[in-house]
């Protein structure tokens, strides 16, 4: 339950300084502690205290705050990417984490220009990457390569057969 000051308002800390001048706090639990001014009912503290009390708590704020800043977040997370360099799509490739990935491409020295987002649903992402992948042939894709699958009995020299 809130605490009620001498003076019959909530949230209130005062006292007398050393210099014999009035102090009046506004504080409460979860928000910084704010001088308001003296003489207390004065039209000057009771715009203050107003003010004081239809503002949120510190923590709520901030909770707010990083609730909008996630909404208004337009970059998806899980999804596909396309690489473009000289306006030609040259790598479609998929990510749980698609900002993180595209920063990877750039430090491993992938050639690209531009890069294009598409966010999808966890289940949709390998779907759409393929089909893409089909549709357009980018050249650094590995679309219709065929990889040898090595053969042990032959690629290792010191490798022999158990009889």
């Amino acid at each position: 339950m809130p605490r009620k000051s001498k003076t019959g308002y909530k949230f209130l800390d005062t006292y007398v300084d050393r210099h014999g001048k009035q102090r009046v706090y506004f504080n409460r639990r979860g928000q910084e502690r704010k001088p308001l001014p003296a003489p207390i009912g004065s039209p000057a503290f009771l715009k203050a205290y107003e003010a004081a009390l239809r503002r949120a708590p510190d923590a709520q704020r901030r909770q707010a705050e990083r609730a909008t800043a996630r909404a208004l977040n337009s970059e998806p997370r899980i999804g596909v990417y396309l690489l473009l360099l000289d306006g030609q799509i040259v790598y479609v490739g998929s990510s749980l984490d698609v900002p993180k990935r595209i920063a990877t491409h750039r430090t491993n020295g992938r050639a690209f220009d531009k890069a294009y987002c598409i966010g999808t649903t966890l289940s949709e992402r390998v779907v759409l990457e393929r089909a893409l992948i089909a549709a357009i042939q980018p050249t650094q894709n590995r679309y219709g390569v065929k990889t040898r699958t090595p053969n042990f009995l032959q690629d290792t020299p010191n490798f022999l057969p158990v009889p």
